[in-house]
Formats: C-alpha cells, sequence, structure tokens
C-alpha cells in the first residue's frame, strides 16, 4: 500500500501501518534475542509487536493486564506469545522472562486528573520496578515530551536540550519516571534509550481524531492550547524499532515527533 492508497477499513489500517520498511527489517534482523514489550496492549504497542514480527523478529513478547481480552486474542493470532500480568505487582514481576530487548511502553495518561495516586505509580514507580528487575537487559523507555516548558511555536518545537519544566501532575510522573530510570542505568550500567514522544496519532485515536468528532457532533473546541507536535503512528513505530542499538549507560535522550 502507498502514500496514495485510500484506507477502506481498519484491517487496511492495520497492514499499512506494521509493513516494514528495508530499514526496520535491517535493524530487526541484528537483534539477537527475544523481544519483550511492557504494556503491550495501549495505543502503540500492537501495532509496534506486529511491526517487529513482520520485520522478522524471531520471537516478541507482550506482557499486559489484558483486561480486554479481545487484544490479547489479537496478538496471538498475529504471533506475539502474550503474558498475562500487573506490572506493579512485585511478585507477578519477578515470574516475566529474563529478555535481552525491553520496549516500556506501561504508563498512564488518560484518566490521570483525579486518580493522581495511580499516575504516579505507573508513570514513577513502575520504570524503577522494571529497572530493578531487567538491568541486564537494553530497555528503551517510552516517555513524554510533556517534560518540557512551552516553547515558542516559530523555534520549530523542544529540542533535547531545553529546559524541562513539566506542567500538571502527568507530565510532573513522567519526569520521575526518566529520573529514576537515569538513575539505575548509571548505578546498574544499564544500557537505556529514553525516548520523548510528542503525540503519535493514526485514524483511531489523537488529536486530529479528536476535534473531527467534536466538529461532527457539533460540540465545542478548546482552544486554550492551539498548537502540538504529532508524528504517524506508523513512523514512531518504525523509529522505536531502530533504537535499541542507541542504547547507553548513562541513559540516552532523545526526541521523537514530526514536522507538522
Amino acid at each position: 500500500m502507498n502514500s496514495t492508497t485510500m484506507i477502506q477499513n481498519e484491517e487496511e489500517l492495520v497492514a499499512w501501518m506494521t509493513e516494514p520498511s528495508p530499514a526496520v527489517r535491517e535493524a530487526v534482523a541484528r537483534i539477537r534475542g527475544d523481544i519483550m514489550l511492557l504494556g503491550v496492549a495501549g495505543k502503540m504497542g500492537p501495532s509496534l509487536a506486529e511491526l517487529l514480527l513482520r520485520a522478522g523478529a524471531k520471537q516478541v513478547i507482550g506482557v499486559s493486564r489484558f483486561s480486554d481480552p479481545k487484544q490479547r486474542h489479537y496478538l496471538d493470532s498475529v504471533g506475539v506469545k502474550t503474558i498475562q500480568c500487573s506490572l506493579i505487582d512485585d511478585q507477578a514481576l519477578q515470574t516475566l522472562p529474563e529478555v535481552e530487548h525491553i520496549f516500556l511502553l506501561a504508563g498512564h495518561k488518560f484518566g490521570s486528573t483525579g486518580n493522581e495516586p495511580l499516575t504516579w505509580a505507573m508513570n514513577t514507580l513502575l520504570p524503577a520496578k522494571i529497572m530493578q528487575r531487567f538491568p541486564q537487559s537494553r530497555i528503551v523507555y517510552v516517555s513524554s515530551g510533556n517534560v518540557y516548558q512551552f516553547c515558542e511555536v516559530c523555534g520549530g518545537g523542544s529540542q533535547e536540550s531545553d529546559p524541562l519544566e513539566p506542567v500538571g501532575e502527568y507530565a510532573q510522573s513522567r519526569l520521575g519516571g526518566e529520573r529514576v530510570i537515569q538513575y539505575y542505568s548509571e548505578s546498574n550500567g544499564t544500557p537505556v534509550a529514553i525516548v520523548r514522544l510528542f503525540y503519535a496519532t493514526e485514524l483511531r485515536y489523537g488529536v486530529i481524531l479528536d476535534i473531527a468528532q467534536k466538529i461532527k457532533s457539533q460540540k465545542p473546541i478548546d482552544l486554550a492550547m492551539g498548537y502540538f507536535n504529532q508524528i504517524w503512528q506508523g513512523d514512531a513505530n518504525a523509529y522505536l524499532a531502530r533504537f535499541f542499538p542507541l542504547c547507553e549507560s548513562p541513559a540516552r535522550i532523545l526526541n521523537l515527533t514530526g514536522p507538522e
């Protein structure tokens, strides 16, 4: 499917987003050992797992609570080895297999307001637990661009060297997660890439869809923040699939977004 093809249904959308490029195939071919996605049932996990398998990964392990059984069934059907596990539970965490390459995707964003204790537990406490459990692994941790202070629109977006000034408890908890990961990366020598993701989007979710749905239903649109960076989810996953060689100790920090 090329970029001018009209997508007719969800199946075609997923097939398009998970079609590996030659660069992704080459990167995945160099990965020795299994790949484990912690928090695989979120927005990006299923398509990233499928992309890795289509690119030739030998075994992809997907870990989640799987509150929606359909999500687990789908991942099983495309070849992902699924494990049901509450990552925040210490005993359950110890039962997970030793894996050389880990994507830490788990976090709590949607519904953070009014549920701040869970937000901090998932976004700050959990990364510390993962780093303690897997000190020998290479870990790609997907954080958030919300850790930066607001920047001028004409400036082209935040840079990795920009000051950090997270606004609100979600953003603050994400920075907390980064700091504990940096601590364990340096103290244990664990190679890590901290990826500050700015709004992955696709046709089933994202800011563009939210705006379109409000226009369709004739609901008011909040204009308090009129600008944001975004990246097509298929592109974001293609970059993530190539990030393991960039893992370092101390942890390396990378922004991930698009030019729009």
